[in-house]
């Protein structure tokens, strides 16, 4: 099977790219570097969805049991395992870097404004607004309880949020380009 994401392409808080090397270093690691090489990189793309993952299985626990302590344990359950897998499993098969300084990242909006244009800004924002309003729109349709309802509104903001991210990105590649 060939490799479908290569290490240069993997991007995230704790992924730093120095000299044609990909390492991995979290908070956890005071000056630990792991080298995330070519045959890795599919496998770290995978866990690094882990959060991603957990969030879509308490939703369709909770939508097919209908039992949100169910969905909120099952959640909690798969991200708590793959995080350990992680961890215990996949990092320490890597090649480890021991005195590794991480570089000062740039922000997350400065991020943006760097890697996207002003037209996948764009949509993106349009696509944010317009998934927090459904949400909003989903959860008062059918009369949530109250846990329900702050889980949804707690989505929503967040769409919301990424989407004033990109907003303020727009705005600084539009003042980069004047």
């Amino acid at each position: 099977m060939a490799n479908k994401v290569k290490p240069e392409e993997l991007k995230g808080s704790s992924i730093y790219q120095e000299k044609r090397r990909t390492i991995y270093s979290d908070w956890f690691m005071k000056n630990k570097g792991y080298i995330i090489s070519e045959n890795d990189a599919d496998k770290y793309y995978v866990y690094s969805l882990r959060f991603i993952g957990s969030l879509v299985i308490l939703f369709f626990v909770i939508m097919f049991t209908g039992n949100q302590l169910y969905g909120y344990g099952a959640g909690i359950l798969f991200y708590a395992v793959t995080t350990l897998m992680f961890y215990f499993l996949f990092l320490p098969k890597l090649a480890v870097i021991s005195n590794f300084n991480k570089p000062k990242k740039d922000n997350f909006i400065n991020e943006l404004a760097k890697k996207q244009n002003q037209q996948t800004l764009t949509v993106t924002v349009i696509l944010s607004v317009l998934i927090g309003t459904v949400i909003i729109i989903y959860a008062h349709k059918n009369n949530f309880d109250q846990t329900a309802m702050i889980a949804y509104y707690i989505i929503a903001v967040m769409a919301y949020g990424y989407g004033v991210m990109n907003i303020l990105a727009f705005i600084k590649k539009k003042r980069e380009y004047q």
